[in-house]
This record gives structure tokens, C-alpha cells and sequence, in this order.
């Protein structure tokens, strides 16, 4: 018989101090040890939160201001991301420093996602929920916000050849969602990105219909069933976490193009990419520390 030895990565018996903070922060759980709370100009962003329509918990990934428009003063941002989000950005951007990954276009391209309308579905990128929270500083009415997300989206969609008629059809059910909101100071706004193969528990409030478009014909089910969405949007007017949406819309494209206009190469927010960029320079490095934590313990196998 011959023997071979192999090795076994096992968690290894962590006693020193730095040792024990970089295992506290192991990337298997970043919502379990998370990054600190975040605050922008008094907007408290916590470091977890649930997002409306899920059931998985999110880490705050970055926030900051939006950069000032002419339809809206001030809006201070926050970027969620599920745990997974560590893991899959890993392999391209670890060991990359917070100015080398703020600068990478394709840095945030990985986390907002890349959509092929040839293939219709996701390409190999952003596989992961994501969460987005506009807190507004200045009041606003819910019809300037959609007319101008709106036309942003018509713009660039059209500009790339790419506009269809779902789209159009999206963007409309899109303005209905606002069409009777207003936000006062301290509203917020929230975006919960689903990938194309996630499940999200869809459960819109009663007074709420549902926005429901697709690339692909889809039939809209009824409150509490189980949906892959693309995009779901609920309303905050006191800074609380609703556990229901009022509405979701099939329409991925739409879905990438609110947060790409946040992080984006062109986005509205370079302090929220800055953000986003120190944490995960400083969460990816967490990652490797606690990947060399684990010890090779070698095994005799006989054949």
C-alpha cells in the first residue's frame, strides 16, 4: 500500500489579541461582526438592516451625500449589500487599496451588476442582494423624483440603442408607485436589488398595487407568495424599516440603472463611492487575514 499525505483547512484555536479581532471580523458573517454605523449630515445609516422584502440581513457598505441636481437640494445615500457580497467580490479586488478600487469603473460594475438584454439575464456579476436607502434632507415631491429618474433612464437607454418597450412600460409603473408620495425631511426612499435568481418574499401593503413589468412575461402573484424580483420600492417616513414594499417591478434594467446612478462611472454620489471603496478595501483585507488564520493539518490517507 502506499501513503499519501494531504491537508485539511481547519479552523485553527485563535489566542492573541489581533488574532482574535480579525476572527471577530471573519468574512463568514459580515452582518454577525459588522463595519460601525455611518452619519450624514445627521442621517444615522445603522450597520445592518433587513430590507423590505427579504429575508436575509445587509451590511452597510458605504454612504455619503448626492452630489447636489437641480431637482433635489441634499440627499444623504446609504449602499447595503448581503454577505455575499465579500466573498464574490474577493476574487477579482482583493489585496486592491481603497484609491485603487474608487477609481476601478469595474469595481462598482461588479456590485451593481452587468445586464445583457441579447441573453436576457444577468450576466456574471453583482450575483447578490443589494439595498438602497435615499434619506432626503429637503422636501420633495414623489413625482419630481420618478419624472427625473425617469428621464435619466429614457436618456441613456436611448443614447445606447437599447430602449424597449418594457422599459417604457417599466418607467411608468415606476412614476405611478410616486405619483401621490410626498417626503418631507427624514423620508426615505428604498431600493431593494434582487438578482435574477433570488427569492424574495414579496409582500406589498394592502393600499399598494403592484408594479409589475418583465423583460420576460410574467404573471404578478398575489400578496406573501414568493417572487424572483428585480426591483422593490417602499417608502419611510419616519426613519423605521417596513417590512412591506409598495411595488416591485420585473424589469432589471431599471433596477441596475438606480444604483448605477448612484456608483456608477458617471454617479450622482462620489462620496458614497468613496465610502464603499475604503470598507471594502478594508473588509477584502479582513477576508485574506482570516483565510490565513486556518491551519493545514495533515492527514495520512492509505490506498
Amino acid at each position: 500500500c502506499r501513503v499519501y499525505i494531504v491537508g485539511i483547512l481547519l479552523p485553527s484555536r485563535i489566542t492573541s489579541t489581533a488574532a482574535k479581532k480579525r476572527q471577530k471580523h471573519k468574512m463568514s458573517g459580515v452582518t454577525g461582526s459588522p463595519l460601525p454605523k455611518l452619519e450624514v449630515e445627521g442621517v444615522v445609516f445603522p450597520p445592518v438592516v433587513t430590507p423590505p422584502g427579504s429575508t436575509k440581513a445587509h451590511f452597510l457598505g458605504g454612504a455619503g451625500l448626492l452630489h447636489p441636481l437641480p431637482f433635489i437640494a441634499f440627499t444623504a445615500i446609504g449602499v447595503y449589500l448581503e454577505d455575499a457580497a465579500v466573498q464574490s467580490l474577493a476574487s477579482n479586488w482583493k489585496g486592491k487599496g481603497a484609491d485603487e478600487l474608487a477609481d476601478a469603473v469595474e469595481f462598482f460594475r461588479d456590485i451593481f451588476g452587468e445586464f445583457s438584454r441579447f441573453l436576457l439575464k444577468s450576466m456574471e456579476t453583482g450575483p447578490f442582494e443589494k439595498f438602497t436607502r435615499v434619506t432626503l434632507l429637503k422636501p420633495l415631491t414623489g413625482q419630481q423624483y420618478a419624472n427625473k429618474v425617469s428621464e435619466n433612464c429614457t436618456a441613456q437607454w436611448k443614447a445606447a440603442g437599447v430602449y424597449t418597450e418594457a422599459d417604457g412600460a417599466a418607467l411608468e409603473q415606476f412614476k405611478e408607485a410616486f405619483r401621490a408620495e410626498t417626503f418631507p425631511p427624514g423620508s426615505s426612499i428604498l431600493f431593494t436589488h434582487a438578482p435574477s435568481d433570488s427569492l424574495l418574499v414579496h409582500s406589498l401593503s394592502h393600499s399598494a398595487p403592484s408594479a409589475c413589468t418583465s423583460l420576460i412575461p410574467l404573471v404578478c402573484p398575489t400578496s406573501h407568495s414568493i417572487l424572483t424580483i428585480m426591483l422593490q420600492i417602499a417608502f419611510s417616513k419616519d426613519g423605521s424599516m417596513p417590512e412591506a414594499g409598495n411595488a416591485v417591478i420585473q424589469n432589471q434594467a431599471l433596477s441596475q440603472a438606480i444604483l448605477e446612478s448612484i456608483i456608477g462611472e458617471h454617479g450622482v454620489s462620489p462620496a458614497a463611492k468613496r465610502s464603499l471603496a475604503q470598507r471594502f478595501s478594508d473588509l477584502l483585507k479582513q477576508h485574506d487575514e482570516a483565510v490565513e488564520t486556518k491551519p493545514v493539518i495533515p492527514v495520512a490517507v492509505i490506498v
